[in-house]
């Protein structure tokens, strides 16, 4: 795994963990594309912070206690992009621990400074999931 790649994400767990949307929100181009089970979105980064703070709020009220990758792989496309699926971890505590693991591919575009995420692909349904857990 490339070194640029691989600290990307370093910090992408640490500011998901977290909670950090402003650093999270730094970590992905000014323009980029989200989609999953419930459709796609197009959209920038203003739009993905403003998404991101109310889904913090969200996992706050449900319990979220902290997020880890648990796998991660590179694939390189071009010199300049690359798909990495990661495999997460998110803790959920109420009145007792529960761990949720859920799958995520990203685009990464190697730009002249650091690195961007242009696109993610949730796998999941999390919402589904979180209910499966009786999160929600």
């Amino acid at each position: 795994m490339n070194s640029d790649i691989q600290q990307l994400f370093i910090t992408y767990e640490h500011a998901f963990s977290a909670l950090d949307v402003a650093r999270q929100a730094d970590l992905f181009a000014d323009s980029f594309l989200s989609a999953g089970p419930r459709g796609v979105i197009a959209g920038s980064k203003a739009q993905f912070t403003q998404m991101a703070e109310q889904m913090a709020t969200f996992y706050k009220g449900v319990g979220f206690s902290g997020a880890r990758i648990v796998s991660m792989e590179e694939k390189p496309i071009t010199v300049a992009f690359s798909l990495v699926d990661v495999r997460w971890e998110a803790v959920f505590r109420r009145q007792e621990e529960k761990y949720v693991q859920f799958d995520v591919s990203y685009i990464v575009q190697r730009t002249d400074t650091d690195p961007k995420i242009i696109l993610f692909i949730t796998h999941q349904d999390e919402q589904e999931g979180m209910k499966d857990l009786k999160l929600i």
